[in-house]
């Protein structure tokens, strides 16, 4: 039997769908962060577009994502 372009639109659109969350979720957490002028683990005021306030704050949040991942 044939698909018809709604089954075809259907698969296409899943596929797609598997592919970027493949992409996002491949990618070190650090990568998928965005600046908020705010330390993503201490919530600590940043000026300008970093991630973290330090390499502490960098490295706590690293483990933090790991450990989650192992749960």
């Amino acid at each position: 039997m044939y698909a018809d372009p709604i089954d075809r639109a259907s698969e296409t659109e899943e596929a797609e769908r598997q592919r970027a969350i493949k992409a996002i979720t491949s990618k070190p957490a650090e990568d998928r962060l965005v600046a908020i002028r705010r330390c993503h683990f201490c919530r600590e005021r940043l000026p300008g577009a970093q991630l973290f306030c330090d390499e502490d704050c960098r490295d706590d949040h690293a483990r933090l994502i790991r450990s989650r991942k192992m749960r």
